[in-house]
């Protein structure tokens, strides 16, 4: 069947290329007509009002006294500039802190972290959706061939008609071709389709790093915790020892008449009290190491032999750069996800809205049809069909309205969602800057208490030697000493704690589009050094 006939008086070679020009000429026209898209074209959000540096981010007197002070316990060089710098977060912030181990540590974490592959995976099932999308664009083409074979019954009209004629009943046919269709995409709606797919692929592009970010983060978290416990151990054995000195000098002078039984029975108890400490620290050092095994992707234990030696503490940088907060807005990963989640919000609604429309579609097929194979590649074999359409849904009901209206309140809720989470990471990043100023403060009087202590009870227990106080006085310099040490124990890992904290709150690492191009996101995270942004 013919949709279009040429005139009888046409060359055969015109009447043949006539099905041809016509889909041509629509093919042309659709190209023509397909140059707009319905719905609202996405414009990048206006951020709230950002300030304009940090309150915390300036040189304080007290805060460089203190990271000089404890230049050894820090790492830092005793001639600490600042805490803070204007300058741009550092892509591998762990490096800083001068740990090899750690380094190691979060390079593996940020590779083989069960979140991190989930989240890559995420991102390459985005790029090829953005495939799908495409191919929404493009025409539908199909090729293909048969053979039928078919017999006509003869007590029916058809075939009392064939013997009539003396006609076979059974006959052959031979079919090759293909079908082809297209839906031309004049209103825009699939090219919406394409725009929302790719923002969604973004989405999960910064999806993937803000995991990455996190993985790092909870990886330095859970070192440091370790080493904290391990130092705090350290302290509780050594406080121990000199608990157990000092019970052995107290049985000693009670030998010789100097001192009672009710004398010893106290040093006993504080020594007891001290040990207690013991289990619980080992217990937390067991943790650390099991949270590090399953954050690298490994078996609790996979790290114990390498993890369990003790080892200090990681170095504290004299500086660390925190950049100005209008580039939080490029840096963290959250607040780019969010945006590009807007994005496709945005285009979600022309999408939808295109079916408000017309629909134009053009069919096509083109074969070789014949009852006997040998003259199947007959030029009389030839059949071709050209078919446009167009369908307009001229009432369901309003469900695409309404469906339209959904998107709008969806993409309004995002967008509250977007200021929600650059509102947040400000005041992430100012109560990071502000607790990680204070804790050099907390650090620095904790090591002023210790060495008064320390002197407090070395003079206790002269005055004990030469009878001017009793015991109970150096037991409770001694209580008091271990009180202190472990609240500086404490506070040292707490300013790395606070800095950890602060470095992901500054989004720092995987810096895409904040002065310098981002690791790719598909390829393995450990073989990509993050770059450093360009303004320092």
């Amino acid at each position: 069947m013919n949709a279009h006939r040429a005139p009888a008086g046409h060359p055969r070679a015109l009447r043949d290329l006539f099905p041809f020009l016509t889909l041509s000429v629509l093919l042309f026209s659709g190209f023509v007509l397909s140059g707009c898209a319905v719905g609202p074209d996405y414009d990048r959000p206006v951020p709230p009002a950002a300030p304009t540096e940090w309150s915390a981010a300036t040189t304080r007197p007290e805060l460089s006294a203190a990271a000089g002070k404890d230049g050894a316990a820090s790492g830092g060089s005793g001639a600490a500039r600042a805490a803070v710098a204007a300058a741009a977060p550092d892509g591998q912030w762990w490096d800083r802190m001068g740990d090899p181990l750690l380094s190691e540590l979060v390079a593996t974490a940020v590779g083989h972290n069960n979140d991190a592959l989930m989240a890559a995976a995420n991102l390459r099932e985005a790029r090829a959706v953005v495939g799908v999308a495409r191919g929404a664009l493009l025409p539908e083409a199909a090729a293909g061939g048969s053979f039928e074979r078919s017999r006509v019954s003869s007590n029916t009209l058809t075939g009392q008609s064939l013997d009539a004629a003396r006609m076979p009943l059974e006959s052959d046919l031979y079919q090759a071709g293909f079908d082809a269709r297209w839906e031309i995409d004049i209103f825009g709606g699939a090219r919406r389709g394409v725009e929302a797919a790719r923002a969604r692929q973004q989405a999960a592009e910064a999806g993937l790093s803000d995991v990455q970010l996190s993985v790092a983060a909870e990886t330095a978290r859970a070192y440091v915790e370790l080493r904290g416990a391990q130092a705090r151990l350290d302290v509780a054995e050594r406080n121990a020892d000199a608990q157990r000195r000092t019970l052995d000098l107290v049985r000693l002078r009670r030998d010789v008449g100097v001192a009672s039984d009710m004398n010893v029975l106290q040093a006993e108890a504080q020594l007891q009290r001290t040990e207690a400490l013991v289990p619980p620290l080992r217990a937390a050092t067991d943790a650390a190491i099991h949270r590090l095994g399953v954050l690298c992707g490994m078996a609790p234990a996979a790290l114990r032999d390498r993890l369990a030696p003790r080892a200090p503490l990681p170095a504290v940088p004299d500086l660390v750069p925190v950049g100005l907060p209008s580039d939080l807005l490029l840096r963290r990963p959250d607040i780019r996800r969010v945006e590009h989640e807007l994005h496709a919000a945005t285009a979600d609604i022309g999408q939808r809205e295109a079916d408000l429309f017309p629909k134009f579609s053009l069919t096509g097929s083109y074969g070789l049809n014949s009852i006997h194979f040998s003259d199947l590649f007959r030029d009389d074999s030839r059949a071709w069909t050209i078919m446009p359409g167009v369908r307009w849904a001229i009432f369901e009901g309003g469900r695409t309205r309404a469906a339209v209206a959904a998107l709008e309140a969806r993409r309004e809720a995002t967008l509250e969602r977007w200021r929600k989470t650059v509102l947040v990471a400000f005041e992430e990043v100012e109560t990071s800057l502000a607790r990680y100023a204070e804790s050099f403060v907390e650090r620095e009087r904790l090591s002023r208490s210790l060495d008064a202590q320390a002197e407090a009870t070395r003079l206790a227990k002269v005055r004990y030697m030469e009878g001017v106080d009793d015991l109970l006085t150096v037991l409770d310099a001694e209580r008091r000493q271990l009180e202190v040490e472990e609240a500086l124990a404490r506070s040292r890992s707490g300013v790395l704690l606070h800095l950890v904290s602060l470095y992901k709150a500054l989004g720092g690492g995987w810096t895409e589009g904040a002065g310098g191009a981002g690791p790719d996101p598909a390829a393995p995270a450990e073989t990509q050094p993050a770059p450093r942004a360009a303004r320092q």
